[in-house]
C-alpha cells in the first residue's frame, strides 16, 4: 500500500510539471518549453534583433545547462520546433503572424551566401541541413539571419526565410523577432565530475584522524 501511495505521488508531481498538447509534452504551463531527444528548447516571445537574441539566449538556463540560440541540424528537429512553437501560435486567433516565427542561430553575415551556425556545438560550421522556402534566401535588403516561418508556399510548413537584423514587419515599436533557445543535454544532464584530488584528500584526512585517535589513546 505504501508503494502505491508513493507511485501515485510521483505521478501527480510529474503531471503538474508536464503539459500535454497533442504529441508535444511541454515542460511549462505557458507551452513555451519542450524537449526533443535530450535537448530542451524555449520559445522566447519578446522580439529582439537577431544580434541581441544571439546574446540574450546565453542568459537562459535549464537544469543547470546554459542556453544558446537554437541550431537545427535535421528535418525531425525542425518539424518538432514548428509543431511545438511556431504552428500553435500561427493557429491562435488574434496573434500577430509576425510573432509566430522565430530566429535560429543561422547567418551569412560573415560571408554572403555561406550560411553558418553562430552558436552551440556547431558554431562556425556551414549548415549541412537547410530548410529554405521557395525563393529563399533572397537577401532582399541585405538579409543575413534566418527564421523558422509559418508560411507555406507549397513546400510544407516550418520553412526558413532570411531577414534583416532589426526588421519589425508589423511589430510596431518592437524591432526583431521572437527566438528559440536550445539547452544541450538538459533533459538528464551529466553530473559534474568530482576532481581526482578530492578522494585523495578525503583519504588523507581520514588517515590523519585515525592517527590522532591512536596518539590520544597512548597518552
Amino acid at each position: 500500500m505504501k508503494h502505491r501511495i508513493i507511485w501515485c505521488a510521483l505521478a501527480a508531481s510529474l503531471g503538474s510539471s508536464i503539459v500535454q498538447a497533442g504529441p508535444i509534452s511541454y515542460l511549462d504551463n505557458e507551452q513555451r518549453v519542450a524537449a526533443f531527444g535530450q535537448n530542451v528548447y524555449r520559445y522566447v516571445v519578446a522580439p529582439l534583433p537577431w544580434t541581441d537574441a544571439l546574446t540574450a539566449a546565453t542568459s537562459y538556463s535549464w537544469n543547470g545547462q546554459a542556453g544558446h540560440l537554437a541550431t537545427v541540424t535535421s528535418l525531425a528537429e525542425n518539424e518538432f520546433l514548428y509543431e511545438a512553437f511556431i504552428g500553435p501560435r500561427h493557429a491562435t486567433p488574434g496573434v500577430n503572424l509576425e510573432q509566430s516565427q522565430a530566429w535560429i542561430a543561422l547567418s551569412d553575415g560573415s560571408f554572403e551566401g555561406v550560411w553558418q551556425w553562430m552558436a552551440g556545438p556547431e558554431q562556425g560550421t556551414t549548415a549541412s541541413f537547410t530548410n529554405w522556402n521557395l525563393g529563399e534566401p533572397n537577401n532582399l535588403g541585405d538579409e543575413d539571419y534566418a527564421v523558422i516561418h509559418w508560411q507555406d508556399r507549397g513546400l510544407g510548413t516550418g520553412r526558413w526565410y532570411d531577414y534583416g537584423n532589426s526588421n519589425d514587419f508589423g511589430n510596431i515599436g518592437m524591432p526583431g523577432q521572437p527566438f528559440l533557445v536550445e539547452f544541450e543535454n538538459a533533459v538528464n544532464p551529466s553530473p559534474v565530475p568530482v576532481p581526482a584530488t578530492l578522494p585523495l584528500l578525503a583519504s588523507a584526512l581520514a588517515g590523519f584522524g585515525v592517527w590522532r585517535r591512536r596518539v590520544a589513546e597512548k597518552t
